[in-house]
């Protein structure tokens, strides 16, 4: 790869290279990791209502079915998240109106999010309910997570913003800069999956913890591909903690072997997390941000874009 900018195909994946290597998604995202979330989430669900008071009478027949089918075999899981969307719609629709919380918008942008998730001029009632349902899960696990991390959110509100401007430096536009921009909003989605202890730990993680939070690239790429419609997301989320030397996860993927979403995106994410405080971490100025960067450069990242980066 010539090291120019002007010549830099960013777009290409080798495919052959690293065919068997994504073939290895399917033994990560097994039935074991589906019937986790699953029941994580229900969980998850449960101890939110108690927390902002909501009434479980009024999800109480979805919340037993859902659990009753959670007991079996995840064979069954589609008719589960039938029956989450289900529960997240009435806990979205009532949620604003609860006491004491009247003053938190969690209301989802429809028109925003529709562009970002939809790709077609046309839509036909069928397709509409595709977006609404995925909208719900969307909103409802971002409320979820926000319950157990804020600064999770917050971070990746900052990414969005970060890689927008990035990728339209990078002369990207349509569903290029759409595929983007949305594996950067969801690139940490996963971590809805990790104890809320972790992810509000204040000291240095051990090693246990960075075992649990290692897997949240894996968590994220089972709930992205049933949000996002936009080819190449969830394969991104998966990514974004590999390294350009073969020595991230979780699949040790190496240099262009990595998509280029994935590569841009744990630049913009490094970066983030050294200049915003973190609980267990030193914050560092810009300057000394960028410094690291450099230094991580052709190890931890991809140098053409690091120099991209380090240039806007």
């Amino acid at each position: 790869m010539e090291n120019n900018l002007d010549t830099y195909r960013f777009h290409q994946i080798n495919r052959e290279k690293n065919s068997l290597k994504i073939d290895y998604v399917q033994e990560l995202v097994n039935a074991e990791t589906e019937e986790y979330l699953v029941n994580y989430i229900l969980n998850l669900l449960v101890v939110f209502c108690q927390r902002i008071s909501f009434p479980l009478s009024k999800i109480d027949k979805k919340l037993s079915l859902a659990i009753e089918k959670s007991k079996k075999p995840v064979g069954d899981a589609g008719s589960i998240w039938d029956l989450l969307i289900e529960i997240m719609s009435i806990i979205n629709r009532e949620y604003e109106a609860i006491d004491g919380i009247k003053s938190k918008k969690y209301k989802c942008n429809s028109e925003k999010d529709s562009k970002m998730i939809y790709l077609y001029k046309e839509k036909s009632i069928q397709e509409e309910n595709m977006i609404s349902k995925k909208l719900t899960i969307l909103e409802s696990l971002r409320i979820l997570l926000d319950e157990l991390s804020p600064e999770v959110l917050h971070h990746s509100r900052r990414m969005r913003s970060m890689v927008t401007q990035i990728g339209k430096s990078f002369n990207l536009s349509g569903l290029s800069l759409k595929k983007l921009i949305f594996t950067a909003e969801l690139h940490d989605l996963g971590k809805i999956g990790v104890e809320e202890a972790i992810l509000r730990k204040s000291q240095s993680l051990t090693i246990g913890d960075w075992q649990r939070l290692k897997k949240h690239p894996v968590y994220g790429y089972y709930l992205a591909k049933r949000i996002t419609m936009i080819p190449g997301v969830a394969e991104g989320v998966l990514l974004h903690h590999e390294r350009w030397d073969g020595k991230g996860y979780p699949m040790g993927l190496k240099g262009d072997e990595i998509p280029f979403e994935a590569r841009m995106i744990t630049i913009i994410d490094a970066y983030d997390a050294m200049v915003y405080e973190r609980g267990y971490k030193k914050i560092l100025s810009p300057d000394q941000a960028k410094d690291e960067l450099r230094r991580c450069a052709g190890t931890q990242f991809d140098p053409i874009l690091i120099q991209k980066f380090l240039s806007i």
